[in-house]
């Protein structure tokens, strides 16, 4: 294992899941404008509290309008999802992946990964691994995988090792990013803008956490799910940041969803001392909470203006 450069402040798990995050940075690897993916990352408290909250959906598997086939048209990638019935059959069809788009994501099975101690033969989840090359001599795949810090990290993964992990897993896709020609690619920043104003019409937040954190019982799951709703936040904010950051005209829309971000991964981690300890610092947590929502209506008009 080797250490991966990659701004882990952006790509990290407060809110993307294992494939989105991994098929990212290899796309910003290789020079493409990620950030214009993040056009609508400003997502709605209340959808973030409908799916985490109120169904306990996990954060790995939180769905919103964004990151979808027409976003990666925009920044030159045709994204596509294949099924394949065993990884050996699939090796020629991951291989030409890789030669064509430099790297491939591929769909395992988490309880069969050791470096993922917290789930190693103790939870069957849908995880997807980066390939980046494959040594046909050695049946050696170079690769980038999630540790258990949080981070990516480089491997050497055996293709024994890979036939387990892989025919193992639920669903067997892998996902491939193919490279549009030029005239249909990245830099489609009309299409960006259009899609950002059609995001921001019908776009209501009504900040109901606000009601749930005040009411909250000493619930450890109802709690425990509360600070992921604020883990969303601080990771979707981050994310818009990074897609602001691009146009000098959101400089102060750009601070103050940094500043949202911050913000939230306060009350999330005053959320899990509360979890762990039994301790509601109401009095911190929900001003704290409401700071957020001000921040968040004064982030809206200064885009909607």
């Amino acid at each position: 294992m080797i250490e991966f450069e990659y701004e882990r402040d952006v790509y990290n798990r407060n809110f993307l899941n294992c494939s989105q995050r991994q098929g990212i940075v290899a796309l910003e690897s290789f020079g493409c404008k990620t950030a214009n993916l993040f056009y609508n990352a400003q997502i709605s408290t209340d959808i973030i509290r409908e799916q985490v909250f109120l169904k306990q959906i996990p954060r790995y598997d939180f769905i919103y309008d964004g990151l979808m086939v027409r976003d990666y048209v925009t920044i030159g990638i045709k994204y596509s999802e294949i099924k394949y019935r065993s990884f050996e059959e699939a090796i020629p069809q991951l291989v030409d992946a890789i030669n064509r788009d430099s790297f491939v994501l591929v769909s395992c099975d988490v309880f069969l990964v050791p470096h993922r101690p917290e789930f190693y033969y103790k939870k069957h989840i849908n995880h997807f691994v980066t390939l980046l090359s494959y040594d046909v001599e050695n049946g050696a795949w170079q690769a980038i995988d999630d540790v258990s810090s949080g981070h990516l990290a480089k491997f050497t993964f055996t293709g024994e090792y890979l036939s387990e992990i892989c025919n193992a897993s639920k669903e067997k896709v892998f996902r491939v990013f193919e490279k549009l020609p030029a005239e249909n690619g990245e830099g489609n920043n009309p299409a960006v803008g259009l899609l950002f104003a059609n995001s921001r019409i019908n776009r209501s937040d009504n900040f109901t956490i606000l009601e749930d954190i005040a009411t909250m019982e000493k619930n450890k799951t109802s709690v425990e799910s509360m600070a992921h709703v604020f883990s969303v936040i601080l990771g979707s904010r981050i994310c818009f940041a990074k897609f602001l950051q691009q146009n000098p005209a959101f400089s102060e829309a750009e601070k103050l969803s940094n500043r949202i971000a911050a913000e939230a991964r306060s009350v999330r981690d005053l959320l899990n001392i509360y979890a762990a300890t039994g301790s509601f610092k109401r009095e911190v947590i929900l001003p704290k909470a409401a700071n957020i929502a001000g921040m968040e209506q004064t982030l809206s008009a200064l885009l909607e203006s």
